[in-house]
């Protein structure tokens, strides 16, 4: 069996809130003696908070992580709104915040994935792949 202890962040906290109200499927664990969640229910967006990179079919998929307030705000506004404009969207999201503090040269170009859904060329910086 695996001992491990962790103590959770408050935001963290927030991510496993509601995992008692069965509101996603649960499977059994690796002995079969417990069982987890296949998602996660969350009240926040965590996928663009932390981003992620992954393997496809073609292509690497990077989704760049963005900032905590943008996000969070952004998230509001679609609960109050519901039928809130892209455009709205983002002028409360700028765009990915890059680790380091990266700068973007291509910020006109960034705002296409988020109208689409799609990346675009190689030339915009990264994230966008």
């Amino acid at each position: 069996m695996r001992y491990t202890e962790v103590r959770m962040a408050r935001l963290a906290s927030e991510v496993l809130a509601d995992i008692e109200k069965e509101t996603v499927n649960f499977q059994a664990n690796y002995d079969e003696s417990l069982s987890e969640p296949t998602v996660l229910p969350t009240r926040i967006p965590n996928l663009l908070l932390n981003g992620s990179e992954g393997i496809a079919w073609a292509w690497p998929p990077k989704i760049p992580p963005h900032n905590l307030n943008e996000v969070v705000d952004a998230t509001i506004a679609v609960c109050a709104t519901r039928k809130i404009d892209i455009e709205d969207l983002l002028k409360i999201v700028k765009g990915p915040d890059f680790p380091r503090a990266a700068l973007s040269v291509a910020a006109k170009k960034l705002r296409s994935p988020y109208r689409t859904g799609r990346g675009i060329t190689p030339d915009a910086g990264p994230g966008f792949n």
